[in-house]
């Protein structure tokens, strides 16, 4: 681990409160551009700053449109990819000890494809009532609305 980057940065993990590395940083839904940080400790992934609860409510009543069922499909299948084949392995994790909490899960297609998957548990998050009845009723998935 690149401590000293951990130490340049300065953030500090929410969970444990250890040091950090940066993993990336980019910008969600057009509202707030955010970095990605593991936490050297206790292994969390998590980004910050994350939007305000107003811009996403603002964002959320703006909306006129859904992805259609094939995309939405698609990128859960990349990021599901991306979670088990790099992420899991690089941890040194099987899915039967990996943990999944989605904030911002839609209608639940990522928590679907790794409960499909075998993760031990997995759960999302997501401010949008209609899509967190639409995913546990079509997927029965454990979707729950709201805010971190």
């Amino acid at each position: 681990m690149n401590l000293n980057h951990c130490d340049a940065l300065n953030q500090l993990c929410p969970i444990c409160n250890s040091k950090t590395i940066f993993v990336n940083s980019f910008e969600i839904l057009n509202l707030a551009t955010t970095q990605t940080f593991h936490c050297c400790e206790c292994g969390v992934y998590f980004r910050t700053p994350l939007p305000s609860h107003e811009a996403v409510a603002t964002y959320y009543k703006s909306r006129y449109f859904r992805y259609p069922e094939a995309i939405e499909q698609q990128m859960a299948l990349i990021q599901g990819a991306w979670l088990v084949d790099v992420l899991a392995k690089k941890e040194g994790l099987t899915l039967q000890t990996f943990h999944c909490i989605e904030f911002g899960a839609g209608r639940g297609w990522l928590v679907k494809f790794m409960q499909s998957h075998g993760a031990a548990s997995a759960v999302g998050y997501e401010p949008d009532a209609i899509s967190v009845e639409w995913g546990c009723t079509t997927f029965g998935v454990d979707l729950r609305e709201g805010f971190l």
